[in-house]
């Protein structure tokens, strides 16, 4: 492969820059988040992490439910971080944003790389720069990355998603239009306003990741008979010593499953984790006909 001219070079700089930038300014405010109840039990029941010379011994696993179960390279930063920083959540959140950026600078270059090189395509070098550039700023800014679940599931094939959608978009609107100043100008305005409205989307989205309440609140308000969501929400807002709005909210969950001895538990675990502060006796709830409690069922 031919190596690339210097102005090629200081082109995918100023990209590189840009997508930093832009990736900096989007997932400021995730830095002052909170741990999640998630991330509590990777620290406190993860002995790996803690100490760090346990992080390779097979007698200390954590247990699989936890989110760094099997997969090492996680557990390695989230103890150097531990180590480092201890429980102060800044640190983590540092080095996830700066692994989220370094990523999308990866597939930057793999983007624009393939675009150069591929023999049959009809991509110009600044062509190929500018897609790569926004099929990375694309990804990096997406709502989606944002997501718990995202994780494992979408974080990699968010990624083909967004350059075939870039690259194709791209490719219809050449046969489409021939002049190519008009294109271009279309083009830019149509990336501007995607990569902005993505980007708005995931700086809204982490600011519900503030704290844990918020988050609830947020899931609540989306699916308000989300019966295990008001549950957590209960809990947080009783730790937060909101004890009348988690009275609320577990109420809510006795009326939303009365023919269970779920809300029974829940109400009996937030005695205990409260001490006993509620200010009204727990209400029985009601069975629909017909129904056993499981303690009776055959």
């Amino acid at each position: 492969m031919k190596p690339l001219p210097d102005f090629q070079h200081d082109q995918a700089r100023r990209f590189a820059w840009w997508l930093v930038a832009l990736g900096a300014v989007v997932y400021a405010n995730s830095l002052s988040g909170a741990f999640l109840p998630d991330d509590w039990f990777a620290l406190h029941d993860n002995p790996q992490v803690r100490h760090l010379p346990l992080l390779w011994d097979p007698e200390v696993a954590p247990h699989a439910e936890i989110a760094l179960s099997g997969r090492p390279v996680p557990a390695l930063l989230t103890a150097l971080n531990y180590a480092v920083g201890g429980l102060n959540p800044l640190g983590y959140h540092v080095v996830n944003v700066a692994i989220h950026l370094m990523n999308a600078l990866l597939l930057f270059g793999i983007i624009r790389r393939t675009l150069v090189t591929r023999r049959e395509a009809a991509f110009s070098q600044q062509e190929a720069a500018a897609l790569a550039a926004v099929s990375a700023a694309l990804w990096m800014v997406h709502p989606l990355a944002t997501e718990i679940a995202a994780e494992r599931r979408m974080y990699l094939p968010l990624c083909a998603l967004t350059t075939a959608a870039v690259v194709g978009a791209w490719r219809l609107l050449s046969r489409l239009m021939t002049p190519q100043r008009m294109r271009r100008r279309l083009a830019a305005l149509a990336a501007v306003a995607l990569v902005s409205a993505a980007a708005a989307g995931t700086v809204r989205r982490n600011d519900d990741y503030r704290t844990e309440t918020a988050l609830l609140q947020d899931t609540v308000a989306k699916r308000p008979r989300n019966s295990r969501a008001r549950h957590n929400l209960g809990l947080a807002l009783g730790r937060s010593g909101r004890l009348r709005e988690a009275e609320m909210e577990l109420r809510t969950v006795i009326r939303l499953r009365p023919s269970t001895d779920g809300p029974t538990t829940i109400w009996a675990s937030s005695w205990k984790a409260w001490g006993g502060l509620m200010t009204r006796p727990m209400p029985t709830p009601k069975r629909s006909a017909g129904v056993l409690p499981p303690s009776k069922r055959t």
